[in-house]
């Protein structure tokens, strides 16, 4: 879903904002989609990962992280979050 109303101003905006992450969070806790990383906010991840959608291969991607950059210089609070040791 691409979401981007640059015009929009005030309570419409609200009200889109609140729909939008309402129908996001429906998508990630009942249809178990898995959030792009780059393009989302932070709770929507979390909420992915908490739900477990992105199996084993979130595992697989910390192990993975963490062999590459194992001080952890390139991290961030988002990334320390879901990506915790």
């Amino acid at each position: 879903v691409t979401y981007d109303p640059q015009r929009i101003q005030g309570r419409l905006r609200e009200k889109m904002d609140h729909d939008l992450n309402e129908f996001v969070k429906t998508l990630v806790t009942v249809f178990g989609a898995r959030p792009h990383w780059g393009k989302n906010r932070d709770w929507v991840l979390g909420e992915a990962v908490r739900a477990g959608n992105y199996g084993n291969q979130l595992q697989e991607f910390r192990e993975v992280k963490w062999d590459l950059d194992p001080k952890d210089m390139f991290g961030n609070k988002l990334t320390r979050s879901l990506f915790a040791r």
